[in-house]
């Protein structure tokens, strides 16, 4: 009997061959790939985001220690949230009158120009408005903070190409060497020193008679005046158009008024400090406000624009993002916080 060769086949066997892919799988995975790396891309996008964040809170953070020890420092006494020391003149309303050379030296004005916590005016401002290294480095607070990249917010598009020891000349990117603002009724003898804010006391009363409240219930000279520091905003992102920061950051506590506003760097993430040096951050709930404040500036008011609309409850309920920083601006003294 004849053996086949070890070579031989048997007959009709096919031979294996190499099967590719076909442009159908080849879409498929490539469209797989395509949703991961977008994943991927998403995720990281929200981590950077996030990470900005929480340095934006931390720098806030610094802050607030800042000006904690300096009121530990000095008896208690606040630095000025102003950044010039222009608005030192006697304020008359019809509840009551200050005048800001009538303190001794325990209780005196705190926007003379030493207290101010940043000095935005001569040496220290730059041609097109802006503020130089020094409005910063002389400013009472610095001491305490040491390090002007701590006035700066990771999320803040301009402040983060700043070039801190560049003079800015005319007509240059306004470009800003600060993104924060104190809260304007922290540190004086009236929100912000400003007469207008000086009949504030007047019109609560006029909305409600039995609060019988007068033109120095918002004094903030010292840290014993700041009743619930832990709710009491401090400092807060803003991006006021003049090219940095001016004054204190205030909106009215009587109608859903917005004299300032926060920064929408991050709309979904307001990042703030409270007076006992806490952080957090807050979403706006109202998207259409942010356009309607961008486009008509400062003092922009939502109806109703009646002063004593914070008495309605269907405007807390239909002004959330005013109501919440209403209830920051000083709580326990401004009625209904």
């Amino acid at each position: 009997m004849t053996r086949p060769r070890p070579d031989a086949r048997a007959p009709h066997q096919q031979v294996p061959t190499a099967r590719g892919f076909t442009l159908t799988e080849l879409l498929v995975v490539i469209a797989i790939l395509a949703v991961i790396v977008a994943l991927v891309l998403a995720a990281i996008g929200k981590v950077v985001d996030l990470t900005r964040t929480m340095r934006c809170m931390g720098h806030q953070r610094q802050l607030a220690v800042g000006w904690n020890t300096y009121a530990t420092d000095n008896a208690g006494r606040l630095v000025s949230p102003r950044s010039d020391p222009f608005c030192t003149q006697s304020i008359s309303t019809s509840c009551g009158t200050v005048r800001p050379e009538s303190y001794h030296v325990g209780t005196s004005n705190l926007n003379i120009p030493n207290q101010c916590w940043v000095k935005s005016w001569g040496a220290n401002m730059n041609a097109n408005g802006t503020e130089r290294r020094g409005a910063i480095e002389t400013g009472k607070l610095f001491p305490y903070v040491g390090d002007v990249g701590a006035y700066q917010s990771p999320n803040d598009p301009s402040a983060a190409s700043v070039d801190i020891d560049t003079i800015q000349s005319a007509g240059s990117p306004k470009r800003r060497m600060r993104s924060y603002a104190l809260n304007a009724l922290l540190g004086c003898n009236v929100p912000d020193d400003l007469g207008n804010y000086g009949s504030w006391p007047c019109n609560f009363n006029s909305c409600d008679g039995s609060l019988g409240l007068d033109v120095r219930s918002f004094e903030t000279l010292t840290l014993s005046q700041v009743p619930k520091p832990g709710q009491t905003l401090l400092s807060i992102v803003e991006d006021d158009g003049v090219g940095y920061n001016n004054q204190g950051w205030i909106i009215s506590p009587l109608r859903p008024q917005w004299v300032d506003w926060p920064a929408f760097w991050r709309p979904e993430a307001i990042t703030m400090a409270n007076a006992d040096g806490s952080t957090e951050y807050y979403a706006f709930a109202d998207e259409n406000l942010i356009e309607l404040i961008e486009i008509f500036g400062h003092n922009y008011t939502q109806s109703p624009a009646s002063l004593c609309a914070w008495e309605i409850p269907e405007v807390r309920a239909d002004r959330q993002d005013w109501w919440f920083f209403r209830q920051k601006l000083l709580p326990g003294v401004i009625p209904g916080s």
